[in-house]
Parts: structure tokens; sequence; C-alpha cells
């Protein structure tokens, strides 16, 4: 069943955005390749009406350090699951979409409530496009003082957009109380957000609201449940395939190791 705020049927600027727009029109027809749309945000076509967006946040150490989201298209409009870390990253990806692609926003969903996943939330109100989230995240939003989501579902929900089928679900706890993963089955593309690490990962990373235990477990079952994935889109660094997951898995490992 699906919670709202309203009921959901599955079914500021600065000047630079427009001057990176028009940089980019005339590239509007065009599926290949990486658009560098500002400093801060980049697109790459991974699949026919797939996309990876890009976002970087410069940290406290200077490192500027990238998150992934994906966009879905249709033939007129777009998907998009996570926002970037801020609203002027999100407004340029929702004016790239809309007035370079023409395929505008028109729903979205974000997969937990960190600000990497959320902090664009307000760009996307003020144009209200309808964001869905599990219901955990609307607690977790508000402890970590981030916009909320519209609509809500409870734990899993699947539904169509276009010619895909979306399956957002919650696997259980693990980097954060709300973590979901998105499965598209025609493009065979898993989104594992921040449940997944990249294969240049070392660590964890932050694990301030995680659930190790918890993590270790739904890693298992999603190696199990995600076999036939060809790409696999973890929240921040370089996609790859299952191997991704064996090697989150690994990392956990140590992690509970090292805490015995």
């Amino acid at each position: 069943m699906v919670k709202t705020n309203r009921l959901f049927r599955p079914a500021a600027l600065l000047t630079l955005i427009a001057i990176c727009l028009t940089v980019e029109a005339t590239a509007a027809t065009s599926d290949s390749s990486t658009y560098h749309l500002h400093d801060e945000v980049q697109v790459r076509r991974l699949a026919p009406d797939i996309w990876l967006h890009i976002t970087w946040k410069r940290l406290a150490n200077g490192y500027p350090f990238p998150a992934n989201g994906l966009i879905v298209h249709t033939d007129s409009t777009s998907f998009l699951i996570d926002t970037g870390y801020n609203p002027a990253q999100a407004a340029i990806l929702l004016d790239w979409l809309e007035k370079v692609r023409q395929k505008p926003v028109t729903l979205a969903l974000v997969t937990h409530a960190h600000d990497d996943r959320m902090g664009g939330m307000p760009a996307l109100l003020q144009r209200k496009i309808p964001v869905l989230a599990n219901i955990r995240s609307l607690r977790e939003a508000d402890r970590h003082s981030l916009t909320a989501a519209t609509h809500y579902f409870q734990r899993d929900t699947s539904f169509s957009f276009g010619r895909h089928a979306v399956h957002a679900v919650f696997p259980g706890a693990g980097h954060a109380p709300d973590n979901i993963v998105v499965w598209l089955p025609r493009s065979s593309i898993f989104f594992g957000g921040c449940a997944v690490k990249s294969i240049r990962s070392q660590s964890l990373g932050y694990t301030a609201d995680a659930d190790i235990e918890s993590w270790h477990k739904l890693m298992t079952m999603l190696q199990r449940e995600y076999q036939t994935a060809e790409l696999v889109v973890p929240g921040h660094g370089a996609i790859g395939t299952k191997e991704l997951l064996l090697h989150t898995y690994g990392l956990l490992e140590s992690a509970i190791g090292e805490h015995e």
C-alpha cells in the first residue's frame, strides 16, 4: 500500500544555468558520450532511455566527492532518481531535461534521506514535481533537516514509466535506516545507491546512520535477487557489474570482523 501526502498513482538560478544550457543545445539530438552541464553536474548515457547523473560536493578536506543518480526517459518525459546535493544542481538537471532534451521531469524518487539523495528537493517542489520515498524517509528527512518528499510507500513499490518497469525496494536498513534500491529490468540496471560501494572503495564510508549487521544480511539478499544485473550503480564512484555487490559484502565482512 502506498501512503502519501497526496494519493500516488503509479503510472535563485544563476546565469550560468542559461549559459550551460545554450552550450549543450547543439548536442541535444545526440545520445552519445558525456555532457558536462556545470563544474558540479554531469550526465552520461548508460542505455537507451537511461542516463547517469553525477553531482559533486566539496568536502571539508577540499576533496570533490561525487554522487550518482539516474534519469529514465519516455518519448516526452523523464523520471529522476535522486536529486543531487543541492537545489542549484537539481535545477540544472531539470532545466537541461526540459529545455534541451525536451523531456521534462514528471516524477522523481529519492533513495534515502541524506543530502546526496535529497538535497535538491526544494527545486523539485518549486516545480510541483511529485517525489516518491519510502515512509521511513519522512522521519529521517526531518531528523536531517531535509525537505521531505511528497508521496510515500510503506516498503516496496512497482510501476511503469514509459517502456520501463520500475521496482523500488526496501531491503532492510543498511547504509541508512531508510535506504532503498531500484531495479530496471528492461535495461538490466540495478541502482544500489549508497547501499553499494564502488570497486575502488576501501571502506564503508559514512556509517553514522548505518546498521552494519542488517546491511551485511541485505547484501546477501541483493546478490541473490539481482543476479541478472548487467550494470550496477553505486551511490558514489564508478559504475560496475555484480562484482560491486560482492565487493560491498567483503567490506561489511571486514567491518564486522573488526568489531568482534
